[in-house]
């Protein structure tokens, strides 16, 4: 089941205010590496470390 089925329909500037236009503390440990620390009022804490996780994941690539 989707985190906020309403973002699903969305459009791109209504994703943009809701996940990317967020105050956040960001801080860099190395160059592979960025921590992101996001405030305890944000709703969609949940479906931004979803998309994060999705995004730094390694391609998968193909055999073709």
């Amino acid at each position: 089941a989707p985190l906020a089925p309403r973002l699903g329909r969305a459009q791109f500037d209504t994703l943009r205010l809701s996940l990317l236009k967020v105050a956040a503390i960001v801080s860099s440990s190395s160059s592979r590496r960025v921590l992101v620390r996001l405030p305890h009022a944000f709703p969609l804490a949940a479906l931004f470390r979803q998309l994060a996780q999705t995004l730094a994941a390694p391609p998968v690539l193909s055999s073709a």
